[in-house]
């Protein structure tokens, strides 16, 4: 982790990437940072540290070959009117198994989305079969709380966290008790545990 920064109103970027490295939020390549110091630009992203540079690295850049890629592999970004088609829930389950690094491994992953709508993949040779609601392109946010459950029974000892939020979007993270601790100390953007289902 970096040192103490005496004005902690102004981090430089260098900083803020290597404290949140630590905090298991890991840039995807050097093309995925400058991605999103183009976005927000170094003035903004230095003088509201980690919030703006976490909401970048939570989105997704566009890669050397023009495909949309994830910026990073600890942190999303999550828009809840972000579902047109069936790849955009296959893109949804990859995204959550991502932030888990490596934790939950899904294979054969599949979704449906017409007037009904499901998801399904396997675990371990375990086959999970999903159905899901449809409400416009509204993503059926179960799914996160049905992941969340999911992690637990695999005896993770990383967890799904939200952030606060009053609209539409937020941020998901999954870090270990360690990682979250220390990313609590460095933004102020507050997190809480995805409710399991009951």
């Amino acid at each position: 982790m970096k040192p103490f920064n005496m004005n902690p109103d102004h981090v430089p970027i260098e900083d803020q990437i290597a404290n949140l490295r630590d905090c298991g939020i890991e840039p995807v390549s050097r093309f995925a940072i400058e991605y999103v110091v183009c976005e927000f630009g170094r003035e903004e992203l230095e003088a509201s540290p980690y919030e703006h540079l976490m909401s970048g690295l939570g989105g997704e850049y566009e890669d050397s070959q023009g495909d949309w890629q994830p910026t990073s592999t600890g942190i999303w970004h999550v828009d809840t009117e972000c579902i047109y088609d069936a790849c955009d829930y296959v893109k949804v389950v990859n995204r959550l198994a991502l932030l888990t690094r490596r934790d939950l491994i899904l294979e054969n992953v599949e979704a449906h989305f017409e007037n009904d709508a499901w998801v399904q993949f396997d675990i371990d040779g375990a086959k999970y079969h999903w159905e899901l609601e449809v409400d416009g392109d509204w993503i059926d946010t179960s799914i996160f709380e049905r992941f969340a459950v999911l992690l637990a029974q695999n005896q993770s000892e990383r967890r799904y966290l939200v952030s606060e939020s009053s609209g539409q979007d937020f941020l998901l993270i999954c870090p270990t008790d360690e990682e979250f601790d220390l990313l609590a100390s460095l933004t102020p953007v507050r997190f809480g545990p995805i409710l399991p289902l009951n």
